[in-house]
């Protein structure tokens, strides 16, 4: 149906039809807004839920940090949405789960803990150690938080690891477990094995004709060539039309002439204090003793004491007294209001009367003030370029992007127009699969666009496909190739190594097997097996940490019992695909003090009580979940 109009959207009826269903769309969301758009949740736990737009969120948060883990290695199309999206989910429901508990167990995370904890973070710190208000709000603006919003998750975390703290530190080891564990980990073990690698038979086996035949026509997929295409296309994005954006020197000084505030370096303030706390619920007598005791300090501060050192005797704020009161530099937004009031009315040196705020009295000497001054216009000239540069792309970029939509719809046929329209240059790919592309096209929406039916069978171009909010892509089949089978005579050498390496690793394996029943059924020296056989020998005596032996090797050699008489044989496949038969000759006991601990162990145990505790309040939690929103 959309194909027939587009074809014949020429005439005025066409354009009727047209107007009508945009009328309908327009409607249909304007009742949205009124009222239809409401958020279902995707799940609740108890009487709290979590919306789609929270599981989006954290998907998209999810997403970032992988490409940032990854870099130029990530691909979209590596992680699949479904199993994505369910994952993140159940770690939603159990955070939630786990938030709950701690409430209701009556964990909680005061104001000044918290903030103690944002000014320790490196990331929220300036050049010179000390906690940044400007850094702070950079770095959350770049994850796309709110100061409020990345508090209030912060919180929660530190409720859900002050819980498994209080669950992990209940869990110990037994002294007698303790000593088995460290009995077994320190145990040694006289071992040796024989390697019989595959390489040692792939000049001995031949691949004929028939057998390669036969393979061939059994494994005809693992042949075929996918549906190829080629594409050409329009690329339009605000990076490539700010190339051409000129600024003038009086376009960049009109706009740092009327725009100070944001070329001022933050104002940021250094303080001390002496807190003497106060309940917020506390009765009358109990906030005059300790208003008390900030007039008494202030009193002893006018009269010469030092005030650091009356910080370290007398102050209740177990986050700054041992450095004498010392706040750090700070910034607007970031302490109690009532507090920041006082310290940012100060003049540098003086000390404040007594300040009540939501932890209790304060006594407040400033220490330094930074920041505050405009940036001169030759340090910011460049960057005030760029911005407006930008600027202008982006208002060009979304005039550009409705003209690329219509000139796409009104010539679906071609791109030519487009590109001479717009003066964007008309590009070609490489051939791509469904599976696979090179460079642009190694992302997975272009694909789809070009394997749509719209595109691939009613011969049109595609809808405008958004890479990222300023990068916009349109394109068209400018060739197609079936899928087809390779020829037997081009995929002739893949079929003869496979089957080569087939052949040989078989003969390993019956190598192998003369290697373990000889060892296992006769005395013979497993040295001298070796050398008559052309095999190589090693024998150690390790720990089972032990690196220098294969891994496989190992674990094998841990995992054999005890010889009954002189020793045990097992063999073993490595990943290389070459064979080890292992020789077991002793055990030895590992020595364990008396007094030793298994950190390890307790860790272990620690670990499985913590995941027995979630499990449990899972289940003792009403979850609902709502699969037809995920």
């Amino acid at each position: 149906m959309l194909q027939y109009i587009r074809a014949r959207a020429q005439g005025l009826i066409a354009w009727i039809i047209v107007g009508f269903i945009a009328l309908t769309f327009a409607l249909w969301g304007v009742q949205e807004y009124l009222g239809g758009g409401k958020d279902v949740p995707v799940a609740k736990i108890n009487d709290t839920a979590i919306s789609s737009a929270q599981l989006q969120s954290a998907i998209a948060q999810q997403r970032q940090r992988l490409q940032e883990m990854l870099g130029p290695n990530f691909r979209p199309e590596m992680f699949a949405e479904a199993p994505m999206r369910e994952a993140i989910l159940q770690s939603l429901i159990e955070r939630e789960v786990l938030v709950q508990a701690a409430v209701d167990g009556g964990l909680w995370v005061s104001d000044a803990q918290l903030a103690s904890i944002i000014r320790a973070i490196p990331a929220f710190q300036g050049e010179d150690g000390q906690f940044s208000s400007a850094a702070y709000e950079r770095a959350l603006r770049l994850q796309g938080y709110t100061t409020q919003g990345f508090e209030a998750e912060l919180r929660r975390d530190l409720l859900v690891s002050q819980l498994q703290s209080a669950v992990s530190t209940t869990d110990f080891a037994a002294p007698t477990e303790a000593q088995h564990y460290l009995r077994l980990q320190n145990q040694k073990r006289d071992y040796g094995y024989l390697l019989v690698p595959v390489s040692r038979f792939v000049g001995k086996v031949e691949v004929s004709e028939a057998e390669a035949q036969a393979y061939y026509e059994a494994n005809q997929a693992q042949f075929t060539e996918p549906e190829r295409v080629k594409v050409a296309y329009v690329e339009l994005s605000v990076d490539t039309l700010a190339r051409d954006v000129k600024v003038s020197e009086d376009e960049v000084q009109a706009y740092y002439d009327s725009h100070p505030e944001e070329f001022a370096a933050p104002e940021e303030r250094r303080a001390r204090h002496i807190l003497f706390q106060v309940a917020a619920d506390a009765d009358q007598a109990t906030v005059e003793a300790a208003r008390k005791k900030a007039e008494d300090t202030l009193a002893q501060i006018r009269a010469g004491k030092d005030f650091a050192e009356l910080a370290r005797a007398q102050s209740e704020d177990p986050g700054s007294a041992k450095q004498g009161g010392d706040l750090g530099f700070f910034g607007r937004g970031v302490m109690d209001p009532a507090f920041e009031q006082a310290v940012f009315g100060l003049a540098k040196g003086a000390v404040s009367e007594p300040v009540r705020s939501s932890f209790g009295f304060h006594v407040i000497q400033l220490e330094d003030v930074r920041g505050g001054e405009v940036k001169p216009f030759t340090a910011v000239r460049d960057s005030i370029q760029t911005r407006l540069r930008q600027e202008q792309a982006r208002q060009r970029f979304y005039e550009a992007a409705d003209q690329l939509a219509n000139l796409t719809y009104e010539h679906p046929d071609e791109l030519q127009t487009v590109a001479e329209e717009l003066h964007l240059p008309l590009q070609q790919s490489a051939y791509l699969s469904r599976e696979r592309g090179e460079g642009l096209f190694a992302n997975a929406k272009l694909r789809q666009a070009a394997f749509s039916d719209e595109v691939l069978e009613g011969g049109n171009n595609s809808d405008p496909v958004e890479l990222t909010p300023d990068h916009l892509v349109v394109l068209r089949v400018a060739d197609r190739q079936p899928a087809s089978v390779r020829p037997l005579t081009e995929v002739r050498g893949q079929i003869d190594d496979y089957l080569r390496q087939e052949k040989a690793r078989a003969a390993a394996a019956e190598a192998a097997d003369r290697a373990e029943q000889a060892l296992r059924s006769s005395k013979m020296d497993p040295t001298a097996y070796a050398k008559k056989n052309g095999y190589e020998w090693r024998r150690q005596e390790t720990m089972r940490n032990d690196t220098k032996a294969p891994a496989a090797v190992v674990q094998l050699a841990f995992r054999m019992p005890r010889p009954q008489d002189d020793s045990s044989v097992e063999r073993t496949a490595l990943p290389s695909n070459d064979l080890a038969v292992v020789v077991l000759f002793q055990v030895k006991e590992g020595e364990v003090p008396a007094d030793a601990k298994a950190p390890q162990l307790e860790r272990a145990n620690a670990e499985a009580l913590y995941q027995g505790v979630v499990e449990t309040l899972r289940a003792q939690s009403k979850i609902r979940v709502n699969r037809d929103k995920l």
